[in-house]
């Protein structure tokens, strides 16, 4: 691993995390309706899972990777085929926006929740599987020890972002709620996978 490709995996690792997502919009739902404490608590949980993720990925696809170039390169057109299937389920899907809601859970259960929301959400497995590996140099560590420090980066990151998510969103609720913001940030979100695609594959 090398410092540039380090801050490139940094930098597309913060726009997608920043994209609007099912774990955004609940972090924005706690945050908005009970409070920027409990919406850092939820964020919290879901970013543990990507340890959990991370773990999976670097022991159960560690020795594939390193012993087959053709697994290497399947591996790479997967990840771009799967980011811009992704682009096509967001223009699909409708606006996204926030409801009220009330949630009278503690914030052990809170975190709790969205430990399990990210850890049992196959998607999230599918996503890391096909990203991570992209920063994995061959003439660098080990396969299996530059996925745990990707893992760790991208989880920093997340939590950084996550939990500024709900300070801002706790705080600046009046936009968050206008369904017009969902509206323009849906088709940023399928520029943005659809440019992270083309770039993994080329």
């Amino acid at each position: 691993m090398n410092q540039d490709l380090i801050i490139t995996f940094l930098s597309t690792s913060i726009i997608i995390t920043l994209m609007p997502g099912p774990d955004n919009t609940y972090v924005i739902l706690e945050s908005v309706t009970r409070g920027i404490k409990r919406g850092i608590t939820f964020a919290s949980g879901l970013v543990t899972g990507i340890i959990f993720h991370t773990i999976l990925v670097a022991t159960g696809i560690a020795y594939i990777i390193s012993h087959s170039s053709i697994a290497y390169i399947s591996l790479k057109y997967f990840g771009g085929a799967y980011l811009f299937y992704l682009a096509y389920l967001a223009y699909k899907e409708s606006n996204l926006h926030v409801k009220l809601i009330l949630n009278k859970s503690n914030y052990s259960r809170l975190y709790l929740k969205g430990l399990l929301m990210n850890i049992t959400n196959p998607k999230v497995l599918l996503f890391f599987i096909a990203y991570l590996p992209q920063f994995v140099t061959k003439n660098g560590w080990n396969f299996r020890y530059q996925i745990f420090i990707l893992g760790l980066l991208f989880f920093i990151q997340a939590f950084i972002i996550m939990s500024t998510l709900a300070i801002l969103s706790g705080k600046l609720k009046i936009y968050v709620k206008n369904p017009k913001f969902w509206y323009y940030v849906k088709y940023v979100k399928i520029i943005v996978l659809i440019i992270l695609a083309a770039f993994i594959i080329i």
